[in-house]
């Protein structure tokens, strides 16, 4: 019995692991992106604008305009939320906004990954000196991620980062095998388990005889 149980699980889980994963470098948009669906994901900054900037660095990036001016209001991090199940693993990287605020200071990292009850899954956290020169990748993971806050927080408590190339990854919906081509493949293989358990017993009475 037991090869048959074997050949009916080999069937129902082939193919099951098809973890996909999607990473945005922001480098074609521009302007305020602030709740706009990105293609799974959306990035809010509590009341602050979440702007698409020139990093200094060689590519566009996120920035929260109000923290880098200093008008800032309320929680200033960046939150990506996700409209796609399945997130398991999220990371992003981050440097100091500098081209637009030049003083020297000491950003604290952070990335938090949540489930949808507001429950901490994972954390990671850095800290990061003015310059150009710094770009930092900090990573997540975890089951059933629903959402991440990240960005820095500097020495006067605003988000004077840019965070940039935002990858997670997830695993998409598995279309349901149709019923008659799962009992189809699941018929051949047990019958060619029956076969081959009866031409090892047939040989075995003729090694007796």
């Amino acid at each position: 019995m037991t090869p048959y149980i074997a050949a009916a699980t080999l069937c129902l889980t082939a193919g099951f692991t098809n973890a996909a994963t999607v990473t945005f470098d922001f480098d074609d948009l521009r302007g305020n992106i602030s709740g706009l669906d990105l293609g799974g994901v959306s990035i809010t900054a509590g009341t602050n604008d979440v702007s698409i900037g020139f990093s200094g660095a060689g590519s566009y990036a996120l920035f929260s305009l109000d923290s880098l001016f200093g008008t800032a209001t309320g929680d200033n991090l960046f939150r990506a939320d996700f409209s796609l199940a399945g997130i398991s693993s999220v990371s992003i990287g981050m440097g100091d906004g500098q081209l637009y605020n030049p003083v020297e200071d000491l950003d604290d990292l952070i990335l938090q990954a949540y489930d949808k009850e507001d429950r901490l899954i994972s954390s990671d956290l850095a800290s990061i000196q003015s310059t150009f020169d710094i770009y930092l990748p900090l990573s997540v993971a975890g089951p059933n991620i629903s959402y991440i806050r990240f960005g820095g927080i500097d020495e006067n408590g605003f988000n004077t980062i840019y965070a940039d190339n935002l990858s997670f990854t997830y695993d998409p919906p598995i279309a349901p095998v149709p019923l008659p081509a799962t009992a189809l493949l699941l018929a051949g293989s047990l019958g060619l388990l029956g076969m081959s358990q009866r031409h090892r017993s047939r040989k075995k009475r003729a090694v007796i005889a």
